[in-house]
Parts: structure tokens; C-alpha cells; sequence
């Protein structure tokens, strides 16, 4: 059997869009009118327990930590380059 075609809704992506700034996830639960363990379900894109939609947001959850990886480890790079520079500006002195 094929799973129907699923789209997310504007729920979804409010949910998106406070996971990308750090908010827990109880907290984007209450806000929008979600119980803990149906968001736990759908962030974990269990389709048997949060409808068909779970594995697209998964999908989209897992972009975002992507995204949030990535530039944190662009901003740890760019910090430990300063580092260096103003060490060997130091040790010139």
C-alpha cells in the first residue's frame, strides 16, 4: 500500500521555525495546542503514532540540525582562527 502524499501545515512550520531557535520542545508542544508525546512522535517521524506527515517533518527537522551544525562549526572555525591570530600577534611582542 502507498502512503498518501502529506504536506505540512502552518503548524508544522511555526514548530520548524522555534526548533531552529532553540526553544524545547515542551514548550513548542504547549504553544501550539500539541501534547509532549504526539511532538516527540512527529520530530521522530514515527508514522504509526503521528500520522503521515511525521516523515516529511522529520525530514525537515533533520535540515535544520543540519543547518545548525554547520554553522556552528563555521563560528567555532572563525573563533579558533582569532585565536590564533591574536596568540601569534602576542607572542611577537
Amino acid at each position: 500500500m502507498v502512503a498518501p502524499r502529506s504536506k505540512l501545515s502552518e503548524k508544522h512550520w511555526q514548530a520548524i521555525k522555534l526548533l531552529e531557535q532553540g526553544v524545547p520542545r515542551k514548550e513548542i508542544a504547549g504553544h501550539l495546542g500539541w501534547s509532549y508525546d504526539y511532538f516527540r512522535d512527529l520530530c521522530a517521524g514515527d508514522v504509526s503514532k503521528a500520522g503521515f506527515t511525521a516523515d516529511l517533518f522529520k525530514k525537515e527537522v533533520k535540515k535544520t540540525e543540519v543547518m545548525r551544525e554547520e554553522k556552528t562549526s563555521e563560528l567555532l572555525n572563525e573563533n579558533m582562527f582569532r585565536d590564533i591570530i591574536k596568540s601569534w600577534r602576542l607572542s611577537r611582542n
